[in-house]
């Protein structure tokens, strides 16, 4: 199966787990914006990411170093990480949502039964009925309002 994955990437650098994260938020930047943060179930960015076997992964571990020089976290508490794309720089090829420049895109195939698997049940969340990406500012619910992706981009505690 393959995925679409930005042309300014090497996929010969990444696991297939990292190059599905990269592609879903490529989808995502392509459709709405590439400066605009995403949130994602740290559940789900777990399993997406790191093969089935990984004991309790943390997201700013040695295992997610390369995706790091590509992508900004912020993890908002276990059940929020937000990311972003940090290196990528969009060009006047095609014009996204609200006339956003995208990115080209390249091709790459996935190899491993696990992640053909799960990509498939991303893209049929992302055609499916329910949508994958809302557009309303309760994304993510908090008790405390020092808890926010822009709190902690002022704090510096974003890695990327």
């Amino acid at each position: 199966m393959k995925i679409c994955i930005p042309n300014q990437i090497d996929a010969s650098e990444f696991n297939d787990g990292e190059l599905m994260i990269t592609a879903l938020l490529y989808m995502i930047a392509n459709k709405y914006d590439y400066k605009s943060w995403y949130n994602i179930n740290g559940g789900d960015f777990r399993k997406i990411v790191y093969p089935a076997s990984a004991s309790t992964p943390r997201v700013f571990g040695p295992r997610t170093a390369r995706l790091r020089e590509i992508i900004d976290f912020a993890v908002l508490d276990p059940n929020n990480i937000c990311m972003r794309f940090s290196t990528l720089k969009p060009t006047r090829q095609g014009v996204g949502k609200l006339g956003t420049p995208k990115v080209g895109p390249t091709m790459y195939e996935l190899k491993d039964m696990r992640s053909i698997k799960i990509w498939c049940y991303l893209l049929g969340q992302w055609h499916g009925k329910n949508e994958l990406i809302t557009e309303t500012d309760n994304l993510i619910e908090y008790t405390d309002s020092k808890r926010s992706v822009n709190n902690l981009e002022y704090n510096n505690f974003l890695v990327g």
